[in-house]
């Protein structure tokens, strides 16, 4: 170390700042003290006598003149050599990328000459129009650098024969002479209108062009068999016979591999001394000995035992349900007359597979069938039982052998004989000794013979007996409970005789009638013309059952009328002009 370095370093050491002494650190000697080691310092680099203040700013990333600023413009000269206004991007607030060529800098316009005019880093990326796309002549697609009407982006007029989105055809004319309109416009489907060999129905080639426009590239077929030529990276391994082909059959007689799978006619690889189905046997599993047509269904393994396409669906008996081994319903696969499915019957069998032999409840009432060991005499009607109640219905309903008769004596109100008091005759009605009769009027109306309120308290009976004398056979008869005269609420059974019988019950409310059931069919005991039918209509308190002559034909679960009108009907409806013109009602009859 020189003895000027230490003697410097010495006078420094003496003249830290605090010690009462000026500092006089210039270890550069440039007439200017360091701003690190004096307090009133400006020489921002002591060690280098070309920096200072007052210096020349110049562009080399270095605060020349200790201003603070590193390559600020105090010198246009030298920050803006071309004399353009921008300064050079050699500084660091420059931007012009060519500070040589006064017609390269920001905002300049771009030009098809390789050069960066405008610095944006891009060079020949004019775009004149500001459509986003660059003009052709700088090997960009815009067809009219100077039109926004004109580009890539827009979308093609095919009425005014121009080419406005600069694919080089126009208005979807067939621009290349190949006889196929270009697809652009309605009606044409040439996918490519600048090249006669691209169009509907042209031989594709393996070249990564759409050349028969289906837009599939590389898909050529020659042999029409659906499989991709190998030589397009398909999996044909010969594309000139339609027989080979991953999608074809491999015959094991032919010493082909007709399914491009690399093997040659597999025989039988399990040993069953059946084919596979690919080799055009029946086979289906040739790694399994167990998978084989007629072999019995194995539960448990999970194979098509029985190759009929699926596992685990052993059914022994034919019966159509699964055995419970392989998961199915049927619990004794060895017997059709159990399945699971099936409904309970008294033979013996446990059909349902509940695990109860002969518990058939058909009328759902809790109760089996005498015929299965149980106390059900009938056990097609839910209140008959050897549990049920005794009601006045006709039926013997505790099965005690007894139908309870019913006192069908008739209340005073309902007598015909005394001039039918208490009921409201309607047109067409008359009345006779002991009965009503109804003589028809021909206008298509439901006529109403209505008694006097009651207070209707289920459980209740009512019944009427409807003769038929002549007229339509076809026309509707029944009796009703309604809350007014002219049964807009209330319950009702409907009977139809022709030749056969039906029976149509239902509710209406608010003057909107809603069938709960009709169509059922004849019933034993059914009377013609001339002879009576008796019409019997029981409230449970829930339920409304419908009789005809003793046997009930239907009920529905229904709320009770607790007062209103008992009401006979009958619907005039003509045939030829004829009407329902001959019905007797009597044995009128109601009870609580």
């Amino acid at each position: 170390m020189t003895l000027r370095v230490l003697l410097s370093l010495s006078i420094a050491a003496l003249l830290l700042p605090g010690c009462g002494v000026k500092c006089i650190s210039d270890n550069d000697n440039d007439g200017f003290f360091s701003s690190n080691l004096c307090d009133d310092g400006t020489d921002c680099n002591d060690l280098d006598a070309e920096i200072k203040p007052g210096a020349v700013e110049v562009c080399d990333g270095v605060d020349n003149d200790c201003d603070g600023n590193v390559d600020n413009a105090t010198d246009i000269a030298v920050m803006d050599a071309d004399g353009d206004g921008y300064m050079s991007d050699a500084c660091s607030l420059g931007d012009d990328c060519d500070d040589s060529h006064s017609e390269v800098h920001p905002g300049a316009v771009e030009t098809c000459d390789t050069i960066d005019q405008d610095c944006n880093g891009v060079v020949d990326d004019k775009d004149s129009d500001g459509d986003g796309a660059v003009d052709a002549l700088c090997g960009g697609s815009d067809c009219d650098d100077d039109d926004v009407a004109f580009g890539p982006d827009v979308e093609e007029d095919c009425t005014d024969g121009i080419d406005n989105n600069c694919n080089g055809t126009i208005d979807g004319a067939d621009n290349d002479g190949d006889g196929y309109a270009s697809d652009e416009c309605p009606g044409g489907d040439d996918c490519n209108d600048a090249d006669p060999y691209i169009h509907p129905g042209e031989a594709e080639f393996c070249d990564d062009i759409d050349q028969d426009c289906d837009g599939l590239v590389n898909d050529v077929d020659a042999d029409g068999d659906g499989d991709i030529s190998p030589d397009c990276g398909g999996d044909d391994c010969d594309d000139t016979d339609p027989t080979m082909g991953p999608s074809a059959t491999d015959w094991c007689d032919d010493g082909i591999d007709n399914n491009c799978d690399g093997e040659i006619d597999f025989q039988d690889d399990d040993g069953d001394y059946t084919q596979p189905e690919e080799c055009g046997g029946f086979d289906c599993d040739d790694n399994d000995p167990t998978s084989l047509p007629g072999q019995p269904e194995i539960c448990g393994d999970g194979a098509d035992n029985d190759c009929n396409g699926t596992a685990e669906d052993k059914d022994e008996d034919v019966d159509g349900a699964i055995a419970a081994a392989c998961g199915g319903t049927d619990c004794d696969d060895a017997e059709p007359s159990v399945s699971g499915v099936l409904t309970e019957e008294c033979d013996g069998y446990d059909a349902d597979c509940d695990g109860d032999l002969d518990d058939a409840d058909f009328d759902g009432d809790g109760e089996s069938a005498v015929d299965c060991g149980q106390g059900d005499c009938n056990d097609s009607l839910p209140n008959v039982g050897s549990s049920s109640t005794e009601v006045c219905d006709g039926l013997d309903n505790d099965c005690d052998g007894t139908a309870d008769p019913c006192d069908q004596a008739l209340p005073g109100g309902f007598d015909f004989a005394a001039g039918a008091p208490g009921w409201q005759l309607a047109s067409g009605w008359a009345v006779s000794p002991g009965a009503v009769t109804f003589t028809g009027v021909g206008d298509g109306q439901v006529h109403e013979l209505t008694y006097q309120p009651q207070d209707w308290t289920a459980p209740y009976l009512l019944e009427a007996d409807f003769t038929r004398t002549a007229g339509d056979p076809t026309s509707l008869v029944g009796l009703a409970v309604c809350e007014t005269p002219a049964c807009n609420d209330g319950l009702y059974a409907w009977i139809a005789v022709d030749d056969g019988f039906r029976l149509q019950i239902g509710h209406i409310a608010d003057g909107v009638y809603t069938a709960e059931h009709s169509g059922r069919p004849a019933v034993t005991g059914y009377q013609a013309f001339g002879q009576p039918n008796r019409l019997r209509l029981y409230h449970s308190g829930t339920r409304f059952y419908a009789y005809v002559n003793g046997a009930e034909i239907d009920s529905f679960a229904a709320a009770d009328v607790t007062s209103g009108y008992l009401v006979v009907m009958a619907n005039d409806t003509p045939d030829s002009g004829s009407g329902l013109v001959g019905l007797t009602v009597d044995n009128v009859y109601g009870d609580e």
